[in-house]
């Protein structure tokens, strides 16, 4: 097992975090749980009046994800992912980072028929060329609403 995903299991064993700041103290009023890599103490204050529909916000960070993760690893990470998700039984979880862990974690979230949310936002970027050709970009993203996900059709 890759080191990472050690330290991710060893990081879901603790459940003494507050809500709204990045930790939570447990009981029953969690409602929206925030997996990505942009915590609730950053948010705009759109996003945090939109967010507070669900009431409280858990800060549970996005894992890094390593290009050279088998799927296995991937199924891994988010079986430990979504297992501490569900014990928190929330109304909503907001998944948005690295795309194939954030498919795998948000297709077994709706197929244990949790609410599966990501952002909706405008994008502005600038990229510019640096000597060696490499490229830079700045990104700012600025938030409009959050969207639940949905199949494209029937599942099967």
């Amino acid at each position: 097992m890759p080191k990472e995903l050690f330290s991710i299991i060893i990081f879901f064993g603790f459940s003494d975090i507050e809500p709204n700041s990045g930790i939570w103290a447990g009981g029953s009023e969690i409602m929206l749980i925030n997996c990505t890599n942009h915590p609730y103490a950053r948010w705009n204050t759109l996003q945090r009046k939109a967010a507070a529909q669900y009431g409280l916000v858990l800060d549970m960070p996005f894992p890094k994800i390593e290009p050279q993760y088998s799927s296995d690893d991937l199924r891994r990470i988010v079986k430990t992912y979504a297992d501490n998700i569900e014990d928190r039984h929330p109304d909503a979880v907001l998944v948005t980072g690295e795309f194939s862990f954030t498919f795998m974690l948000v297709d077994k979230l709706l197929t244990d028929g949790l609410k599966v949310l990501c952002t909706r936002s405008k994008r502005l970027a600038r990229e510019s060329i640096n000597p060696d050709g490499s490229s830079e970009k700045r990104t700012t993203f600025i938030f409009n609403c959050f969207q639940e996900y949905e199949y494209y059709g029937e599942r099967l």
